[in-house]
């Protein structure tokens, strides 16, 4: 599966979702650009791009971000919920294939800002916060998935954004029952630039940022239509049918 966010974004031409009657099956009013922090130079990708996100207390994080999981990782070297927070979840597991690791602890309903400058969002997500100690099976902490080809992020310290529509059980061992919708931060956001939004499930890459919930304009397929003149596109889109 893919580690970092589209890396090839250049070279990726993917088709519009559409619904029987081939309009787009996922259309809203509310949408929101949220531009990257990183990965990007003078406006042309240079790097595996990624969001801004801002934690309580105003931890700012500039997590990897993945398309081929959901879900908010990061270990307490980086991130501890308020004092006093229950978990809504213990014990939980995720382990990723492409690098053979696994992160064990607990998951917390956090507040995130996404982006930065004139255009955030904030959404409200299960987080997983992981001890950054060395693990034991079924323990909390960092560790190899059991015989499986390792390589330990350094000093055990991991902030990770799972972006993805779904994923393999090779790459989620559990989530306390959660789906994979319940886990994107993408997919829930409630508020955009301080005001209440509910954008639909879906989002436009671009080479600056993504654009979260799919509208009537920026889903215009003239946009997105190609012929053997385009040698690089310039976005594609995704959503929940």
């Amino acid at each position: 599966k893919r580690w970092a966010l589209l890396g090839a974004l250049a070279l990726l031409a993917l088709p519009l979702p559409a619904s029987a009657n081939g309009g787009i099956s996922t259309i809203g009013t509310d949408s929101v650009t949220l531009p990257f922090a990183s990965g990007v130079t003078n406006g042309l990708l240079s790097g595996s791009p990624a969001l801004a996100v801002t934690l309580p207390g105003g931890v700012a994080l500039v997590p990897i971000m993945d398309t081929g999981s959901a879900g908010m990782v990061v270990t307490t070297d980086l991130y501890k919920p308020p004092v006093g927070q229950s978990p809504i979840a213990t014990n939980i597991v995720q382990a990723y294939a492409s690098n053979g690791v696994m992160f064990t602890g607990d998951v917390y309903e956090t507040q995130v800002q996404i982006g930065g400058g004139a255009s955030t969002a904030l959404a409200t997500v299960p987080l997983l916060v992981v001890p950054n100690t060395l693990g034991t099976p079924g323990n909390p902490g960092v560790q190899c998935i059991p015989n499986a080809t390792c390589t330990l992020p350094p000093n055990l310290s991991w902030k990770f954004m799972g972006v993805g529509f779904g994923e393999t059980t090779s790459s989620t061992t559990n989530w306390g029952g959660l789906s994979t919708t319940a886990r994107n931060p993408l997919f829930n956001i409630f508020q955009i630039n301080g005001q209440a939004a509910s954008p639909s499930l879906g989002w436009i890459l671009s080479s600056t940022g993504i654009t979260v919930g799919l509208t009537a304009a920026n889903t215009d397929r003239k946009s997105t239509r190609l012929n053997s003149s385009h040698l690089v596109i310039s976005y594609a889109v995704f959503c929940l049918k």
